[in-house]
């Protein structure tokens, strides 16, 4: 009761912090929030010369999420972000060979680069890079799509030279093979001359060992033509035109800030807290310093606190000084008029000249022991 009736006295002045502290605090938000941002648009492309899909891609998602995959995945590189951070002026401002400058750095590019596939299915994708300088905006843009281009041409290239051992071993086995059939067959001709002759029965044995060069001769083809693949796709990834990827839409200079209004919620929210918090603050406080009484229970409280041995009076007439003109005034005057001898001369009294007292101001006789 107490409370809500400071709080409501003047309770327009309250508006005034309610107003300022979320604006203020919106305000702090925009200058911490706003930043400057670049986009690029990339086409990836799913192919590998050993088997006609990028080895490192699932076959569950489209092109666009194995891309957005494999370059997020390559931020989780510190050595990676590092390299992408030596072709910025971050560089500049941080020793890049200092443990803690590279943790800062790195948990910075980190939150600034956003890489997502545009739509569920697909090949393109999207990179969107912001900072607070406009110009580190658009130099970590354009060094992160140079190092992840040149890092996957570099894994595509490990991957092709992996894949041409593999595929010359395999084809030395069966250009061996291809030899030894050749060198049955031509023996078991030779053993049997009209084995081969038009417009004889077949020879069996003849059949199987013919069967036996054209199967192994279509492998070696094959892996002759997987060969020539791979060592077009290393070719292409030494010389940086492996076709990983393809930027249709580069990143370009920002031109103005860029702010997320979601972002300010937390500021404006927590600038309507604290203005709650300091009136709540305000009127706690003077409600505690407040000494006036408002009701019984107020006079019943004071008694007990100053452990007065007087009875308990919830209504005193005016004395009989008053004239009849201040009977008309408020009902609080009647407390006024007597609650200050109550409370300050009285209790410096005996109880007889206590007694004496109260009961002459409201008009019982003295001598009436009650």
């Amino acid at each position: 009761m107490r409370f809500l009736a400071k709080l409501l006295k003047h309770w327009y002045l309250y508006l005034i912090p309610v107003l300022l502290l979320p604006a203020a605090g919106a305000l702090y938000g925009k200058q911490k929030l706003s930043v400057y941002e670049t986009s690029a648009l990339l086409y990836v492309h799913a192919s590998d010369a050993l088997t006609g899909t990028n080895t490192d891609f699932s076959s569950f998602a489209s092109a666009a999420q194995n891309g957005a995959d494999l370059m997020n995945q390559l931020l989780q590189s510190t050595n990676f972000v590092i390299g992408v951070a030596q072709s910025t002026d971050l560089a500049k401002r941080f020793d890049l060979t200092d443990r803690t400058d590279k943790d800062i750095v790195a948990s910075r590019i980190r939150g600034d680069v956003v890489i997502a596939p545009l739509g569920v299915s697909g090949n393109l994708v999207t990179v969107t890079v912001d900072d607070k300088s406009p110009t580190i905006a658009l130099q970590l843009a354009k060094a992160l799509l140079n190092s992840s281009s040149d890092s996957v041409e570099n894994q595509r290239l490990t991957q092709d030279q992996s894949n041409e051992a593999f595929v010359n071993q395999q084809l030395d086995t069966v250009k061996a093979a291809v030899a030894l059939d050749v060198q049955k067959l031509n023996a078991y001709i030779n053993a049997h001359p009209d084995s081969g002759t038009v417009g004889k029965a077949p020879d069996p044995q003849h059949q199987v060992l013919l069967a036996q060069l054209n199967t192994d001769s279509t492998t070696q083809a094959r892996l002759i033509s997987q060969l020539t693949s791979i060592k077009s796709d290393e070719a292409a990834a030494s010389t940086g035109h492996s076709k990983v990827f393809d930027v249709w839409d580069p990143p370009l200079p920002p031109l103005r800030p860029t702010l997320h209004l979601k972002g300010l919620i937390p500021y404006t929210g927590g600038g309507l807290a604290a203005a709650l918090a300091l009136i709540l603050l305000i009127v706690g406080t003077r409600t505690v310093l407040d000494r006036k009484v408002y009701s019984t229970r107020d006079l019943r409280n004071i008694t007990e606190e100053l452990e007065l041995d007087i009875p308990l009076l919830t209504e005193i007439p005016m004395l009989k000084t008053l004239t009849r003109s201040n009977r008309r005034q408020h009902a609080d005057d009647v407390l006024s008029g007597v609650l200050v001898p109550i409370l300050t001369v009285l209790p410096q009294s005996s109880t007889e000249v206590l007694n004496h007292e109260i009961r002459s101001a409201v008009g019982v006789s003295v001598m009436d022991d009650d």
